[in-house]
Formats: C-alpha cells, structure tokens, sequence
C-alpha cells in the first residue's frame, strides 16, 4: 500500500498524461514486468488475509486491465530469454503464482485460459502429497473464524490464560503460541492436523468444513498434472516451503520439489522463486550449482536488461493494489516512486515439517 503523496504522483503522472508516454517508450519496452500472485479467494480469504488472497472480481479486473492497455502477455521462459536477447515485443509482462493452493485449479487456472494467458506456477510440493490443509495459514485462518471472543489453549500447551481472539494481536499473539509448541515438540503433519482440528472445537469453527471446501490445501497431484497438461508451466519453489542457511539442506529443497515436479508434469522445471522472497547471497551460488537458470524476488520492480536473473524484481499484487496502482505498474511509473519490499504474512513461520522428512 502506497502513502498519500506517492498515490496523488501516480494520479498527476496518469492525468498529465506522462504515464501514457512511459508505457509506450523505449525504457517501458525494454523491461518486463513480471506481476507476483498468491491466492484468489473462494470465500472469505481476502477479507482475513488481504496481503495474501485477492476476490475474483478484483483479479478479472486486472486481467481486463492488462488487455484494454494492450500489454503483451509472455511466459516466463519466453520473456527472459527476449529480455536479455533485447527483443522483447511492447508492453511485455509475464504472470506468476505462488505456492499452488487449490484456488489455482478452481479459480485462476479457468480465468487465465478464458484470457488466453501464460502463467508460471512457482510450486511447492510437499502438502501436494500431504491431503491436509497448510499449518501456519489455516490455524491464522481459524483463529481469525473465531474472532470476537475469547477460548482456553489447547491443554498440551499448559496455558493459564485464555486465548484473546478479539484483537489481531491477540489473534497473532495466539498463533505464535501454538506454532512454537508444535515447533519445539516437532509435530509430524499429522499432528499439526489433529492440533488444527482441537483448536477449530475451541473456538467454535466448523472444522470438517474447512476440510470439505479444502481452504489452505495446496493442489494434489492429480489436479496439478491436469494444470501442466493444458499449458501451465510449473516451476520451483522448494519442496517444503524452507530457506536453510546450509548449502546441503538448501540444494535438498530444490532437488526434493525438482523431483516431484518432474514427476507430476514431465517437465524439468529451472526457474525458482524464493520462499517468502528471502534471499542471501549464498543462495545465488548454491542455485546455481543446482541448474536453476532465474529465481524471482519479492522486491518490487521492473525486470531489465541489467538485472540479475537469480534476483529478479517482481510487483507482488493483493487486495490492496488499487487499480491506479496497477496501472502505473503497467506503464512503468510506479517504478519511479520507492516501494517497500513485499514479503507475504503467511509464509512466516514456514509450511512444512520442522525437519526434512527422509
């Protein structure tokens, strides 16, 4: 989200008309925008998580964007490989998803193919083979369904005081609580499951339906083979969801969910996008060794012909991007203006198991 001042320099730079000219000149067409998404909502997921989930209507509405401007949709390997040959078409720009939650299949994969849209899904895939729903997200999820009151802890945490669900940070406050139990007591997915479920009892929300509409699953195997064979191309994004500061651990993330991709598509995948957007400078290397050919950021930016393809820059979109916004990205003009790094909520603490499994 913008400040004031920077939202009224986007409007004067849109109604003085410089916006327009931005997008249609050399410096525009010589960069690619690659616009970063999460999760589209089948219910009521951007309204407990607006940095993470944006409504249908909001992502139609930016498809619809895309096209009144006449920017060129390219894939991802396509529009690299332009941007650094220096033979990228006008107003080119890539889409990319994250982590491959079940509203890709239901949601965005049909509204990119009435588009006629490329898309990278950046996947991790874990919980792909693990039918449950994403710890860290659906408990933040719960906690969130129980909002206006107050509930006891789950008994294994010994917690005198009672969860104060009324507030964010007393919802927050709760999370981190359960999280560092299950942490430090190394709860297997199962346990988490079985936690998430006690938690639901607690405060009141009905869990089984959670499990039934699949809110915080990550796509199975069979409906992310489906997405690769009608054109999408699905790329890496460590398996479990983890950044490990140990070169071993960290090319076993990439080879675990390289695995697994080229066992759901066929496709050996080479581009990467960085869990929760956190690099390092050993990681560069490290990626390097392991084939990994471009990885994207959570820094907000142009892609250009000088940038760094294991560093890429990418504009992050959420239910806060107004529409002003999104245009200025378009054109190029919001580059202008210096926007804080996005790093996505939910992804802190991480997916997975706190160790890997074997």
């Amino acid at each position: 989200m913008l400040s004031d001042i920077k939202l009224i320099a986007l409007r004067l730079m849109q109604e003085t008309g410089f916006s327009r000219a931005l997008g249609a000149s050399r410096w525009r067409n010589g960069r690619l925008l690659i616009l970063g998404y999460h999760g589209v909502s089948q219910d009521d997921e951007h309204v407990w998580n607006p940095e993470l989930y944006m409504s249908p209507e909001d992502f139609r509405s930016q498809l619809e964007m895309i096209v009144a401007q006449g920017f060129k949709v390219l894939s991802l390997t396509e529009g690299l490989s332009r941007l650094y040959a220096g033979q990228l078409p006008d107003r080119a720009l890539c889409l990319t998803f994250d982590d491959g939650t079940v509203d890709f299949h239901r949601t965005v994969h049909p509204l990119l193919r009435e588009f006629d849209f490329p898309v990278t899904l950046y996947l991790t895939t874990y919980y792909c083979f693990v039918n449950k729903p994403v710890f860290p997200p659906a408990l933040a999820y719960i906690l969130w369904k129980g909002r206006g009151r107050t509930a006891p802890y789950p008994a294994a945490l010994g917690a005198p005081d009672p969860m104060d669900l009324r507030t964010g940070p007393g919802r927050e406050a709760a999370q981190q609580q359960i999280w560092s139990f299950a942490e430090s007591h190394n709860f297997s997915a199962a346990d988490k499951h079985a936690l998430l479920a006690e938690v639901s009892a607690l405060v009141g929300y009905d869990f089984d339906s959670m499990l039934a509409r699949r809110v915080h699953h990550l796509m199975n195997p069979d409906e992310v083979t489906e997405v690769a064979r009608q054109g999408v191309d699905v790329q890496l994004h460590a398996h479990r969801h983890r950044r490990p500061l140990d070169r071993e651990l960290y090319q076993r993330e990439i080879r675990d969910n390289r695995a697994a991709i080229e066992q759901l598509t066929g496709h050996r995948p080479v581009h990467f996008c960085y869990p929760s957007g956190r690099t390092h400078p050993s990681f560069l290397p490290w990626l390097a060794e392991e084939g990994v050919e471009s990885a994207t950021t959570c820094k907000s930016g142009i892609a250009g012909p000088k940038s760094h393809p294991l560093l890429l820059p990418r504009l992050i979109c959420d239910s806060r991007v107004t529409p002003l916004e999104f245009s200025s990205w378009l054109s190029g003009a919001a580059a202008l203006i210096p926007r804080r790094r996005h790093v996505p909520r939910h992804m802190e603490p991480e997916f997975a198991e706190p160790r890997p499994a074997s």
